[in-house]
């Protein structure tokens, strides 16, 4: 490449290398080593000489290793540098640089790239001492565009980042006005740092840079592929939408990951994206539990807000009960011509649905919903009504039985006989839309979308209170949903049928908006935090960054009103994040939306222009290479000068032993304790290597100590983290084992940790393993279970206890001992319910029968957990405070059943049992 790539910073220093000769005399008057001889004083005499005498000359390497170390620092003071980079030339010093920098949201894609791309033509023209000018097209300061000094550009670089907003707020008309100042002369050069989408009004203004300047564009389009994701308007959260842009193979696989409240992934999913179709439309393979628990949803790829979906939901999840007689279970009808095959689907995702006749689901059931009225009886119906009154929520679709009177008593509005029909043969009325929500609306918080269409309803009777009772009307101002208040409880009536005969809504995703609304109303009265035009007021709470994570809002009193218009559009003044209004309600305002819009409008970029790819080729800096070479050649004569001196052998064997007088304290190794905790008693839990999960269990058997020490008589001392592999076992009578909730991941055991483990169950201990994962052992599991009960995780148990002698595990009996070893109880709840409980079944003869294993999956640490000031650390997303008291009196009998066994099995504890069960 010739030299011209070899420069040097500041090349005046290497004008001291004329002085190096003068530094070759002056380093050879160094003295010579004294010569050491063993003599006497009569010797001394007889080898005096009047002889003069000269000086030993300085080593020949040792002078050569000196200039060296001088010839290392002069070099690295004048600053040489390879220049592999070579946008500018030094020879035009006194042209213009500027460099714009696309910070649009897709940049965050190839963020690092286009920094450091800058980075590196700033400092090349502070090099040639050309001005530069840094500008972003979203800029957050109000100032005017002017030419920048080289440290303030670099540090101005540092506080770009990319925006979180729409392409249509990007201001080209102004930036080109306020760059036309500095491009009228042609004597300047531009440096477009393009986020990897173009659109026609951005290329316009690059056509308009082009015939001003120099213009040299970098893009990564062709090689990032850049990925958006939004919910799809047909099934909502079931199904999304994968937008691409970059795509050249014919399919791309991407992983869609699933996490929950606390960043747990709680599943992940392979999409194929097809470059053919603009639009991908994917849907979750998921189950409803993991649905409902999922705060975000993300593509593994991409990092930028356009590719995360946030759910955040102070909801509480309900038990919906769909009233579906027995004849229908079992029957050879297509599932899509069921009504209730679309309302699971829309509220699976978000609460517990269970299907059977009234007597099956009223119990259970905090809403109860009647698709086809066959499916009720003349006998149900008291039952029924007495059920609303206490607060219960009953929702009813109509069917051709409704309007015949069939239930009529169970209708919040008259009904006429007749219903009507839309787009028929027989009427010339085109299907009707769904008009605004009134301000006595469940459903004022939403928007009503543009593409539902109504076909047939039943009509309501006018009355005087028909407005009133009215959630929901047709274009017209008839009804679609009607709601009264029964009590305590709440009668609804969606005047269509559930299945898309009769409207498509029920293959919107604003059926879910709907039906997760009214779900709500067993435990909320409907309230309306609305305006005078029937606006919802929410706050910004959460601000979606870049990377699509969510920060704490920065900017105090934005706000959103929500139903939003039909043109909204995220801006700075609204942004996306979190917002929560008076009464607590959140809503998720998302960017993937506006993203994909982005993405379907973008084009490419004009032709015959200078275009090319971002590198990281940067200039190789050789000053700290020749002051690490310089620094080595100064150490070695350092300990020629001590060995020299005779110094070295000395400070070498002082050092050794200050050394071992450090390392080794008499004092301390005799006072030391051999086996720490044996003064009382201790919990302890087995170190995960995860420092959060690590706290978390510290945390959750911290409060389990201390609701032990205050309901009971048990004298427990405090909570210790072991290690598994080197750390003793015996002095603890509980040992809790929490995995990580993406699955059975611990490592295999040792011999020597198998073999420990074989001694501390045979001699009474007790292992209580938690995989804190209740998807990964059903609670409906077959009874007997050995240890390879037929998933994945139960064999990598099985492996985990290959060589320990462990008796078969059962699913644990409700009349077992550690039901009753101090309270009463019939569930075993934590942070979840519906994971299973297995118990190894011991002989009667060895430890008194007492279990040395315990497996269960429902993540007890977490409801345990608890923080200084002794107040709950996480909270329980289904039961609340109930369901964590119940979890405490399970990990309160657990704790028992380890220190006193089986002694509850004495049959003399029987009648007292019994009398606590009566009462």
């Amino acid at each position: 490449m010739g030299f011209d790539f070899l420069q040097f910073a500041s090349p005046w220093f290497l004008a001291a290398l004329a002085g190096l000769p003068i530094l070759w005399w002056l380093l050879k008057l160094t003295p010579p080593k004294a010569k050491s001889l063993n003599f006497g004083g009569l010797y001394f005499l007889q080898k005096i000489s009047n002889e003069e005498k000269t000086s030993n000359k300085l080593p020949l390497w040792l002078l050569i290793l000196r200039i060296a170390i001088i010839t290392c620092l002069i070099l690295a003071f004048s600053e040489p540098f390879y220049k592999k980079s070579n946008f500018l030339r030094a020879e035009t010093s006194g042209q213009t640089v500027i460099v714009l920098i696309d910070n649009g949201w897709a940049s965050a894609q190839n963020w690092t790239s286009m920094k450091n791309q800058a980075s590196t033509l700033i400092k090349e023209a502070g090099k040639n001492d050309q001005q530069i000018i840094l500008k972003a097209l979203f800029d957050e300061g109000e100032a005017d565009i002017g030419v920048t000094p080289f440290e303030n550009a670099l540090s101005n670089l540092n506080q770009i980042t990319p925006q979180v907003l729409p392409e249509s707020l990007k201001d080209y008309e102004s930036l080109k006005n306020e760059l036309e100042s500095f491009t009228r002369n042609s004597n300047s050069v531009i440096f477009y740092l393009n986020d990897g989408l173009s659109f026609e009004t951005e290329n316009e203004f690059i056509r308009d840079l082009n015939n001003s300047a120099t213009l040299k564009i970098f893009d990564n389009s062709e090689e990032a592929n850049i990925l958006s994701l939004h919910r799809s308007a047909y099934q909502g959260a079931l199904e999304l939408t994968v937008t691409n842009k970059g795509i050249q193979d014919s399919a791309v696989s991407q992983n869609l990951l699933q996490f929950n409240d606390e960043s747990q992934l709680i599943n992940s999913q392979t999409l194929a994206i097809n470059d053919e179709e603009e639009l991908n439309r994917v849907t979750l393979n998921a189950e409803s539990s993991i649905l409902r628990q999922t705060t975000l949803t993300t593509l593994e790829s991409q990092n930028h807000a356009g590719a995360k979906i946030w759910n955040k939901s102070n909801q509480v999840e309900k038990t919906i009960g769909l009233l579906q007689g027995k004849s229908k279970e079992g029957s050879d009808q297509l599932e899509y011509l069921s009504p209730y095959f679309y309302i699971e689907k829309a509220l699976a995702p978000y609460h517990e649905v269970i299907k059977g006749e009234l007597s099956d689901v009223i119990e259970k059931s905090n809403v109860i919903i009647l698709a086809n009225s066959t499916d009720l009886k003349e006998s149900d119906v008291e039952p029924l009504k007495n059920w609303i009154n206490e607060g219960g929520i009953f929702i009813r679709f109509a069917d051709e039985n409704l309007a015949t009177g069939m239930f009529k008593e169970l209708s919040p509005v008259n009904l006429r006989i007749t219903g009507r029909e839309f787009d028929t043969a027989f009427s010339w009325q085109a299907p009707q839309e769904i008009q605004d929500y009134p301000n006595n609306s469940l459903f004022a918080a939403y928007r009503v979308p543009s593409d539902i269409e109504v076909k047939r309803q039943i009509l309501a009777e006018p009355s005087l209170d028909l407005n009133d009772k009215t959630f929901a009307s047709l274009e017209d101002g008839t009804p679609m949903i009607t709601a009264s208040q029964e009590e305590l409880g709440w009668l609804v009536l969606y005047h269509i049928d559930a299945t898309p005969q009769w409207s498509n809504l029920p293959i919107s995703g604003h059926f879910i908006e709907q039906l997760n609304a009214l779900s709500q109303l067993s435990t909320n009265t409907v309230t309306t935090n609305a305006s005078g035009d029937g606006k919802r007021i929410f706050q910004l709470i959460q601000e979606i960054n870049f990377q699509g994570k969510l920060n704490a809002a920065t900017q105090k009193g934005l706000s959103i009103e929500l139903p939003l218009a039909n043109n909204f559009e995220i801006s700075k003044e609204t942004p996306a994040g979190v917002y929560e209004n008076e009464n607590g309600q959140l809503y998720n305002l998302n960017f993937g939306a506006t993203a994909s819009k982005d993405i379907r409008l973008s084009v490419a970029l004009p032709s015959r222009l200078n275009v090319m790819n971002y590198t990281n080729d940067k200039d190789i800096e050789f000053k700290p290479y020749f002051l690490m070479a310089g620094l080595i050649l100064l150490l070695i004569d350092w300990i020629y000068m001590l060995s020299y001196q005779g110094i070295f052998r000395r400070f070498t064997f002082g050092a050794l032993f200050l050394l071992f007088c450090l390392s080794f304290n008499p004092s301390k190794a005799m006072a030391a304790d051999p086996v720490p905790y044996t003064d009382g008693i201790y919990l302890a839990y087995i170190k995960s290597g995860d420092p959060n999960i690590d706290r978390l269990a510290e945390a959750g058997l911290t409060g389990l100590m201390s609701e032990t020490i205050k309901r009971t008589s048990a004298d427990l001392k405090g909570v210790v983290g072991i290690n598994l592999e080197s750390d003793p076992l015996y002095p603890y009578p509980l040992i809790y084992w929490p995995l990580k909730n993406s699955g059975i991941n611990t490592n295999y055991l040792s011999n020597k940790t198998s073999a420990k483990l074989s001694h501390y169950f045979a001699n009474g201990g007790l292992l209580f393993i938690d995989t804190r994962d209740q998807y990964l052992f059903s609670s409906n599991s077959d009874d007997l279970i050995e240890l390879n009960y037929q998933n994945n995780a139960s064999n990598r148990l099985q492996t985990l206890f290959n060589n320990i002698d462990i008796p078969p595990m059962k699913k644990m009996a409700k009349d077992h001992v550690l039901a009753r070893s101090f309270y009463l109880l019939e569930n075993y709840p934590g942070l979840y319910k519906n994971g299973g409980l297995w118990i190894a079944e011991q002989s009667k003869t060895i430890n008194d029968g007492v279990s040395p294993l315990i497996v269960g999956s429902n993540d007890w640490i977490s409801a345990w957990a608890v923080d200084k000031n002794n107040q709950p650390m996480i909270n329980v997303p289904v039961g609340g405070n109930y369901q964590r008291e119940i979890s405490y009196r399970f990990g309160i009998n657990l704790i028992l059943y380890a220190l006193t066994g089986n002694y509850k099995e004495d049959q003399i504890h029987i009648p007292f049992i019994l009398e606590r069960l009566d009462n």
